[in-house]
Formats: structure tokens, C-alpha cells, sequence
């Protein structure tokens, strides 16, 4: 039986540093995929805490042209007290798979495994001027820091969670330490 610690982001340590989301994550409003930046990161300090059980450097790029990565948790119930009962259960698993075909344009999406749908599925076009970009399809709402957790106050008590995705379009910038970022969408709930 492997034990691994939960791995969470740590968003707080992105503002303490002065980075931006997409410091660490292919989406620059942050949360889901990590970049080559963000593997390394998560690989040097969650993962090689783990006995060297994680000895790689695969930095989330297949190729130049693609990118694949996940996140995962499973849980192990057990109770001693009669009924006994023991169960696994996967309350999240999370597909990343992003192409570049060209320098300015990526494709993503990622899919939730358990139900089998897609979360967030757009293309990006960024490099712009003034590191802003311009991301089209299926989306979440650029809202808040990207917490895994739904029951949090800025999102669950807004109806602002990963279930919610819409289709539109979002149009950012990065100046400097800040993300700005809006959408123009077809409705809340929609999607």
C-alpha cells in the first residue's frame, strides 16, 4: 500500500512571489494544467518528498507540439465497527491534453474521468501585446483564485464552481504583477 500526502496549489505562494497564474499553469487565469515551469515545480517540491518514488523529469510535454498531464485522488474508506466495510473510491481524477500548433495558438482541454465530460475544452491565442491573450470555447469563469475546493466561500456561495463552465469568449492581460481578465459568455448555466 503507497501512502501519498494530499497536494494541494498554493496560490498564496504565487501572490507572495509576485506571479501571476500563468506562472505556473497553461491557463493564464490559472488552475488545471501546469506548464513545463509548474511541472518542475510541483515534481521538485510535493512529488520528491515521496521516498524518491517519483524520480523523472517528465515536465508535462510529450513533444514540442504536446502537452498531457493529470491530477488525481483516491480515497480509502474503512470502517472496524459491524457492518465492516472497506472501499476505494476516486472522488477526482482530471485528463489535461493541450496542443501548440503554432507559437501563438493552444489547444486545450481537460476532462473529468469520473463522469467522462469535458471541463473546459478552448483554444488560446496569446503572446499578444502587453501579455494579453484572447481564449474561446468552452470555458469557467475568469473569477477569483482557482481553489480545487467548490465549498469555498468565493465560489460555492456564488455558484461560481467547476461545474459551472459556459461558452465564450475571454479577453486578459498581465500588467505586471496583476491578472485582469473578463469574458463576454451566452449565459450562466449554459454551458
Amino acid at each position: 500500500l503507497l501512502f501519498l500526502p494530499t497536494a494541494h496549489a498554493v496560490p498564496y505562494i504565487a501572490v507572495l512571489a509576485d506571479a501571476n497564474c500563468s506562472h505556473c499553469h497553461v491557463n493564464p487565469t490559472g488552475g488545471g494544467m501546469r506548464n513545463s515551469h509548474g511541472a518542475m515545480l510541483m515534481s521538485e517540491f510535493s512529488l520528491k518528498r515521496n521516498a524518491g518514488f517519483f524520480d523523472n523529469d517528465y515536465r508535462g510535454r510529450i513533444s514540442k507540439y504536446f502537452g498531457m498531464g493529470g491530477d488525481i485522488q483516491l480515497q480509502h474508506l474503512s470502517t472496524i465497527e459491524p457492518p465492516r466495510s472497506n472501499s476505494f473510491t476516486v472522488p477526482e481524477g482530471t485528463l489535461y491534453v493541450s496542443a501548440d500548433p503554432f507559437s501563438y495558438l493552444t489547444l486545450y482541454t481537460d476532462t473529468d474521468l469520473a463522469t467522462v465530460t469535458s471541463r473546459e475544452a478552448y483554444g488560446l491565442i496569446h503572446n499578444l501585446p502587453g501579455k494579453s491573450w484572447i481564449k474561446f470555447g468552452r470555458l469557467n469563469l475568469p473569477y477569483g483564485l482557482r481553489l480545487q475546493d467548490d465549498s469555498s466561500f468565493i465560489r460555492g456561495d456564488l455558484g461560481l464552481t467547476f461545474q459551472l463552465q459556459v461558452i465564450g469568449i475571454e479577453l486578459g492581460a498581465e500588467p505586471g504583477p496583476f491578472t485582469v481578465a473578463g469574458a463576454f459568455i451566452n449565459g450562466v448555466g449554459s454551458g
